[in-house]
């Protein structure tokens, strides 16, 4: 059996860490796959659909293929604020919390 790793957010990860079996950093599309698979088996379909829409699009504006650890929160920041700073502040608030959990 393979290891499984469980994400609770998306924050940077020690250079050292792998995911699956591979070695080297935790890579953002990794992060997100990793989250979105915890949260299949616990959450309900529509809050499974809401993460992995925000995340994906996160995950394609900063690079699924970079290393977590090379994500800064002000690069975070910026990202959020391209994708969603002129939606309704219902919008955001939903979709930063998706991707920075309180």
């Amino acid at each position: 059996m393979g290891e499984t790793s469980t994400v609770t957010s998306l924050r940077p990860a020690p250079a050292t860490s792998g995911w699956g079996g591979r070695r080297g950093p935790l890579r953002v599309g990794e992060a997100v796959e990793a989250f979105l698979v915890g949260h299949r088996a616990r959450s309900a379909a529509t809050t499974v659909r809401a993460y992995t829409g925000v995340l994906n699009r996160v995950a394609d504006q900063l690079g699924t293929d970079r290393a977590l650890s090379d994500v800064g929160e002000d690069e975070l920041a910026e990202t959020l604020d391209q994708l969603w700073g002129q939606a309704a502040p219902a919008t955001w608030n939903r979709n930063r919390a998706a991707v920075v959990p309180g």
